[in-house]
């Protein structure tokens, strides 16, 4: 199960782990009287076990963080956006503590929505793996 840390309102939280061993994690936006809907901005923070499979990334976030059965020493982080036929080494722009991978939001939503098309409004989704 994904935590989620916030300071007020949350977004809705889904993950799920497919039996080919892929793992998906999402945000999903909200409808509140107040605000309309939006997806608010959280901490995410979700056990993916050795990492061999692909994680999908959905939505907005404050930050998601990838927890590791075992340190990935000197592996690369690579993602790719959905729409995208090319993926990108961001080994160097991620947060890494022994088992942690941490993502901030900002750079899913570049990495997330870099193929978007003019006039898209979808939210950021990309295909985390390691190598």
């Amino acid at each position: 199960m994904p935590r989620v840390e916030a300071d007020g309102l949350v977004p809705f939280v889904i993950a799920s782990r497919n039996p080919n061993g892929a793992i998906a994690v999402a945000t999903l936006p909200r409808t509140f009287r107040e605000k309309g809907i939006f997806t608010p901005l959280v901490d995410v923070s979700i056990d993916v076990g050795e990492g061999h499979s692909p994680i999908g990334i959905f939505g907005f976030y404050r930050t998601l963080t990838l927890n590791f059965s075992s340190p990935l020493s000197n592996k690369r982080i690579w993602v790719q956006d959905l729409a995208s036929d090319e993926a990108i080494d961001v080994t160097d722009q991620i947060i890494r503590v022994e088992k942690t991978v941490t993502l901030t939001g900002d750079l899913i939503n570049e990495i997330g929505l870099a193929a978007a098309s003019p006039g898209d409004v979808s939210a950021p989704g990309l295909v985390l793996f390691i190598q």
